[in-house]
C-alpha cells in the first residue's frame, strides 16, 4: 500500500478538515505562490471525466458534509459561498462553507462545514495569480451541478469542477434561485442573508447589460475566449437576448468556433425572426463549417435585396476561392502566409484539400496513408485544418513549454469534444499508442453528452501532434536569409492536432514532407512516390543524432525507425557512433568561440571536421549520385529511393556550415565555395533539411556572383527556385523565392 493508498484509508475515516486546517492551507499556497521555487503539478488527467447537463431544478441539495470522496454526486447540487480570496494555481481555488438552515429567528447558528472549490477551463488568464476576487468576490455563493468530490495531491478533499457550465455564480439576491429558499449564511463574513455580493470596488456583482460590455471590450481587445465567457454569463441570465447572442455569434466566428456561432445565429431568429444581419453571420458559419452550398444560397438571396453589401460580395469570391482550393488544391500559399503573419492568433479561413493519397488498412501495420497513384516530386498531397492548436502566443505558462502546450491542447481537445460531439469518431479512431486500440465508434451512436476519455486524448496527442511552425519561410537580413539556414523560431511554438496528417507515417530520410501556416498543414511529395507506397514525414529533426532521434520517437510512443538513415547508422560499432556524438558534442561547446573569428577557430574547426568525416564509411570516388543542377535526388529502386553514402553524412552540416563563415569572413571566398559545394551534395530533401537546400544554393550563388561568374550563379539561383516549387509547387515556388530573396535579386540585376 502506497502513501497515497493510506492517505485515502485515513481520510475515508476523517474525510473533512477543519476550517482552520483549510484556511492555513490556502493561505500557505497562496503565498507560495510568491515563492520562486513553486512548482505547478499537470493535474489535467484527474477530473471526472463526467459532464453534467443536469437541469438545476431536477437536483436536489448536497452539503459539504454529505459529500463522499472519488465519488460524482449525481442529482445533486452543492450549495455553498466563499469566504476568501480565490487563487489561480492552474485551477482557480477558494475555501467554501455550507449554508445554515434557521427554523426560528431566536436559534443560534451551528458551526457550519468548510471544503475547498477548484475550478478548472474558467478562465483564460496566463499564469499563477494571487487574488482572483475581481472575478470570484468573497461571499459569491455558487451552485454546482453534480459535485465531483476528490483527493488532492497535498493531502486534502476538494470538489473539482471542470466545466464552466456546471457551476452558477448566482446573481444579486437569488431571487430567481427556488434552492436558496430558507438558507442563510454564518455571520463569518458579515453578511445578511444572500444580500448582493460586493467586489473590492464596492460594486455589485454584473448585471447582463455590464457583463455585455465588458464583453465588447475584450472583444475590442481580440480578448475572445474573455469575451464569449462574459456574454455567456448575460445569457445565462437572460436567455433570450438577441444582441447577447449576436454577439457571442461574432465571437465565436472569430475563433472559428462555427458550429457555437451557427447555434446562436438559429436560437436568435427564433426568438424575434430572421433579418439580414442574422442571414450573414449564419453564412459566415455555414461557410466556415464547409457547407458551402448552404452558404452561396443565402448570399446570393442577400446580393439580390443588398446589392451594395460588400460584406456579402467578399464572402461569394471566398466561396469561389475555398471551391478551387477543395477541388484543386489551389492555394496561394504567399498571400496564406502573409495572411497568418498580420494575425495574432493565425487561425485562418481555407477549404481543406486531400490529394492523390488516401488511409488504408495494412495487415499487421494498423491504418497508413498512402499513394493511390504514381505521383510526381512537388505535388500537394495534403491540405488539412487543425481539428485543434494551442500557438504559442496563447500558451499559460504553468510549467515547461513542452508540458504546458501537451496539457492545454488536451484541455482544448475535451472542451472541443462537449461542443461538438460528432467528431468522436473522427478522434478516437487515431492512434493512440502501443498499449491503447483505437476506438471505433459508429456516430449514428454518439449522443449530445460523450464520453470525454481524457487519458486516450492525451495519448492521441502525444504520438499524433505537430508543432506549428512560427516561421516557416526563411526571414531576411541585411545580408539575405542567415547564413547558416537556421529558421527562427520561438521557445514556446505551441502544439496542434490534425486528424488526416496524423495517419501519415514517420521516416528520418522521408518521401513527403510537412509545414504548417497557422492552424493549415501542407504535405507535399519530396520525390517521386509510387502507388500503394506509404508516404512518410519526419517526425523529429534529422540533423540530430541516432540516438536523439530514437529517443524522440520513444517519447511519443513509436518504434525503430527504419529509413536508411537509421539503418545505415544502427549497422555503426557502438564505438563510432559515441565518438561521432563526442565530437558534435565539442562543435558545441565551440561555436562561442568560433563565432569570434580567433586565430585558431578555423584550424580548430578543420580538425574537428576532418575526425567527424572518419566516423562515415569512406564515400566511392567520382561523381556522386545526384545532381542539384538535375533536381531529383537519389537512384530509385521500387518503391524505394537509394541515397549516395554522401548523404548520410549529415553531421557534417553544421560543422561545414559554420566552416563557410569563417572563411567568407576572412576573404577566402574560393574555399568558402568549395565547403558550400560539399553541403549540397550531402542535404538530402528531406524535413527541415529541404528547406536548408534552397538556402544554400542561394549562399553559392553569392559566392559566384562575388567572384564574377555570372553562369554559374544564374544555374544556382534556378536551382534555388526549383527546390521552392518542390517545397511550395510549380504555381507558387517562384513567387516565394522572389519574396524571401528580394534583396539578392536586386543585387544580382546590377552585375
Amino acid at each position: 500500500m502506497n502513501f497515497y493508498d493510506y492517505l485515502s484509508m485515513f481520510m475515508s475515516e476523517n474525510p473533512h478538515p477543519t476550517r482552520s486546517e483549510i484556511l492555513q492551507r490556502h493561505d500557505a499556497n497562496r503565498e507560495s505562490l510568491s515563492s520562486d521555487g513553486y512548482h505547478i503539478t499537470n493535474t489535467h488527467g484527474e477530473g471526472s471525466g463526467y459532464t453534467s447537463d443536469a437541469s438545476l431544478w431536477s437536483l436536489k441539495r448536497i452539503t459539504l458534509s454529505q459529500l463522499t470522496i472519488g465519488k460524482v454526486h449525481r442529482g445533486h447540487v452543492l450549495v455553498c459561498r466563499t469566504i476568501n480570496k480565490p487563487i489561480k494555481i492552474v485551477s482557480i481555488m477558494m475555501a467554501v462553507e455550507d449554508p445554515i438552515i434557521i427554523s426560528n429567528e431566536g436559534d443560534t447558528p451551528p458551526e457550519v462545514e468548510t471544503g475547498r472549490v477548484a475550478l478548472y477551463n474558467f478562465v483564460n488568464t496566463s499564469g499563477p495569480q494571487s487574488d482572483m476576487s475581481n472575478l470570484i468576490p468573497v461571499g459569491t455563493v455558487l451552485l454546482i451541478k453534480e459535485p465531483y468530490y476528490k483527493m488532492a495531491h497535498d493531502g486534502m478533499p476538494m470538489v473539482r469542477c471542470d466545466n464552466p457550465t456546471e457551476v452558477i455564480m448566482v446573481p444579486n439576491n437569488g431571487e430567481d434561485y427556488p434552492i436558496l429558499a430558507g438558507l442563510r449564511w454564518a455571520d463569518t463574513l458579515g453578511v445578511s442573508s444572500l444580500p448582493a455580493v460586493k467586489r473590492r470596488s464596492g460594486h455589485s456583482i454584473e448585471s447582463a447589460s455590464d457583463l455585455q460590455c465588458r464583453g465588447n471590450e475584450n472583444s475590442t481587445r481580440k480578448d475572445y475566449a474573455a469575451a464569449i465567457d462574459c456574454y455567456t454569463k448575460a445569457l445565462g441570465m437572460e436567455p433570450k437576448n438577441v444582441s447577447l447572442l449576436l454577439s457571442r455569434a461574432r465571437t465565436h466566428l472569430a475563433l472559428q468556433q462555427f458550429q457555437q456561432a451557427l447555434k446562436d445565429t438559429k436560437a436568435a431568429a427564433k426568438v424575434d425572426g430572421d433579418n439580414p444581419e442574422k442571414q450573414l453571420l449564419r453564412a459566415e458559419a455555414l461557410l466556415g463549417l464547409r457547407r458551402n452550398a448552404e452558404s452561396s444560397a443565402i448570399l446570393e438571396e442577400l446580393a439580390q435585396s443588398d446589392a451594395g453589401n460588400a460584406k456579402v460580395g467578399d464572402l461569394l469570391c471566398k466561396i469561389q476561392k475555398q471551391a478551387g482550393e477543395y477541388e484543386f488544391g489551389q492555394y496561394d500559399i504567399l498571400s496564406i502566409f502573409q495572411e497568418a503573419q498580420s494575425a495574432r492568433l493565425p487561425y485562418l479561413n481555407h477549404a481543406d484539400y486531400v490529394g492523390p493519397v488516401t488511409v488504408v488498412q495494412i495487415p499487421g501495420k494498423g491504418r497508413r496513408m498512402v499513394a493511390t497513384g504514381d505521383i510526381e516530386e512537388g505535388a500537394l498531397l495534403l491540405c488539412s485544418k487543425a481539428y485543434a492548436v494551442v500557438f504559442g502566443g496563447e500558451l499559460r505558462h504553468e510549467g515547461s513549454s513542452s508540458t504546458s502546450a501537451q496539457s492545454q491542447l488536451v484541455a482544448k481537445i475535451a472542451h472541443k469534444l462537449r461542443r461538438e460531439p460528432k467528431t468522436t469518431a473522427d478522434l478516437y479512431e487515431l492512434h493512440a499508442g502501443q498499449t491503447m486500440t483505437p476506438a471505433f465508434i459508429e456516430r449514428c451512436d454518439i449522443g449530445d453528452n460523450p464520453k470525454v476519455d481524457i487519458d486516450r486524448i492525451t495519448n492521441i496527442v502525444r504520438v499524433n501532434a505537430f508543432v506549428p511552425d512560427v516561421d516557416h519561410l526563411p526571414r531576411t537580413t541585411a545580408d539575405g536569409p542567415s547564413s547558416s539556414g537556421d529558421q527562427t523560431r520561438s521557445s514556446d511554438p505551441g502544439k496542434g492536432l490534425w486528424l488526416q496528417p496524423s495517419f501519415l507515417q514517420h521516416a528520418c530520410f522521408a518521401n513527403a514532407l510537412h509545414f504548417t501556416i497557422g492552424d493549415l498543414l501542407f504535405v507535399r511529395a519530396m520525390r517521386q512516390i509510387t502507388k500503394d507506397e506509404e508516404v512518410c514525414v519526419p517526425f523529429t529533426s534529422i540533423l540530430e543524432p541516432y540516438h536523439k532521434r530514437r529517443r524522440s520517437l520513444q517519447d511519443r510512443g513509436l518504434g525503430e525507425c527504419v529509413c536508411q538513415l537509421c539503418s545505415s547508422e544502427r549497422a555503426q560499432p557502438q564505438s563510432t557512433r559515441d565518438r561521432r556524438v563526442q565530437l558534435l558534442h565539442e562543435f558545441d561547446k565551440m561555436r562561442e568561440v568560433v563565432a569570434t573569428g580567433g586565430p585558431d577557430s578555423l584550424a580548430r574547426l578543420k580538425d574537428l571536421v576532418t575526425n567527424l568525416r572518419m566516423t562515415y564509411p569512406r564515400a566511392s570516388g567520382g561523381k556522386t549520385a545526384r545532381s542539384r543542377k538535375g533536381g531529383s535526388a537519389g537512384a530509385k529502386t521500387g518503391a524505394k529511393t537509394l541515397l549516395p553514402p554522401k548523404q548520410l553524412q549529415i553531421s557534417l552540416i553544421g560543422p561545414l556550415s559554420v566552416m563557410v563563415d569563417l572563411l567568407s569572413r576572412s576573404g577566402q571566398n574560393e574555399e568558402a565555395l568549395k565547403v558550400l559545394l560539399e553541403i549540397a551534395e550531402i542535404e538530402p530533401r528531406s524535413g527541415e533539411i529541404a528547406h536548408k537546400r534552397v538556402d544554400t544554393a542561394m549562399r553559392i550563388a553569392r559566392l559566384y556572383n562575388s567572384l564574377g561568374r555570372v553562369d554559374e550563379r544564374k544555374q544556382w539561383v534556378d536551382v534555388a527556385k526549383k527546390e521552392c516549387e518542390v517545397i511550395y509547387g510549380a504555381d507558387n515556388g517562384e513567387g516565394i523565392w522572389k519574396e524571401m530573396y528580394k534583396k539578392d535579386k536586386a543585387n544580382f540585376e546590377m552585375v
